[in-house]
Order: structure tokens, then C-alpha cells, then sequence
């Protein structure tokens, strides 16, 4: 191979590169823009109908995982399902999958981390909902246990009918 043809072919794999680059920039910047706006729909349609995303302990698969972990999870906890700004929480993490793919391209999708230490402590933070209880009752015990302490408290409520702790029935 003559000198100009290996040059000509450094370059046109250095083309592809950018080319490449410029793809995965365009996908985040339609990602960022979805997540930023709360356009749950339009991140789902970004993913393959077989990807998944792995996210804190949980995996979501397909088109109605990523729905379930956007459309409903994140609208739901994070921005209330109000149209976005959502104040940056979510469009680092792309990049954060851009740069850790960059560093380790051969580790696999679910061992790359999404999100930084600050956002797993206020995540880990708000999931800190352990409660002792006594171990050796049964669920139905501590129905009543709790039921004997708080008998004024409403224990369920609905349009039509709700019910205390102390009542004996239903006043629907």
C-alpha cells in the first residue's frame, strides 16, 4: 500500500470516528432536550425496542420499561409531571455514559454508572424509609397493634367511603 493510499485510509477512519461522535452528540443533545422538557414519550422512542436501562437497582427492558422508568417513575417522583426544566437532574447522566464508555469501551452497558456520589446520596437519602418494627409479628399483627394505638386514625379514604383504625366496619 503506497503512503498516500494508508494516508488516505487513516483518514477516512478518522472521518468515521467524527461521523460516530457527531451521532452519539446528537443523541444526547435530543436526549438531554426530552428529559430536560419532560417528553417522556419521545426518550422512549431513543432506545431499541430490546435495550434496557439500569438504573439504581432496578432494570427496565423494551419500550414499556423505559416507559415505565420515565413516563411514570421520573414524572411521578422527580417533576411531578410538570414540563421541564427539572432543574438539571438528569442531563449529565448521558455524559457520564459518554465519558465512561470513552474510558472503557469494552465493559458491559449494565456495569457503566449513570449517576455521580451527590445524586446516589440524595437518591439513597430519599429511599431511607427503614422503620424498626417488632420482627415476630405477622403483617396482620401490626395492622392491629398499630390500629390499638391510633384508633381515630383514617386508615383508608376514597370519594365515598372511609374507614378508621378503631372502627368496627366501614362507614361508607
Amino acid at each position: 500500500m503506497s503512503d498516500l493510499e494508508a494516508r488516505f485510509a487513516k483518514l477516512e477512519h478518522r472521518v468515521g470516528e467524527l461521523e460516530d461522535l457527531n451521532a452519539i452528540r446528537r443523541l444526547h443533545w435530543a436526549y438531554g432536550y426530552y428529559i430536560d422538557f419532560n417528553r417522556a414519550e419521545d426518550v422512549v422512542q431513543l432506545f431499541a425496542s430490546d435495550g434496557a436501562v439500569v438504573f439504581l437497582s432496578g432494570e427496565y427492558r423494551g419500550h414499556e420499561g423505559v416507559r415505565r422508568l420515565y413516563g411514570t417513575w421520573f414524572q411521578n417522583y422527580f417533576t411531578k409531571g410538570v414540563n421541564g426544566p427539572v432543574d438539571g437532574f438528569l442531563l449529565d447522566h448521558f455524559q457520564m455514559l459518554l465519558e465512561s464508555i470513552a474510558v472503557h469501551p469494552d465493559q458491559r452497558l449494565a456495569e457503566y454508572v449513570l449517576i455521580g456520589t451527590d445524586e446516589t446520596q440524595q437518591l439513597l437519602a430519599w429511599n431511607a424509609t427503614d422503620i424498626e418494627y417488632p420482627r415476630e409479628l405477622c403483617l396482620h399483627e401490626l395492622f392491629e397493634t398499630q390500629a390499638a394505638r391510633t384508633p381515630d386514625a383514617v386508615t383508608s379514604w376514597s370519594d365515598w367511603c372511609s374507614n378508621r383504625a378503631g372502627a368496627s366496619r366501614s362507614r361508607c
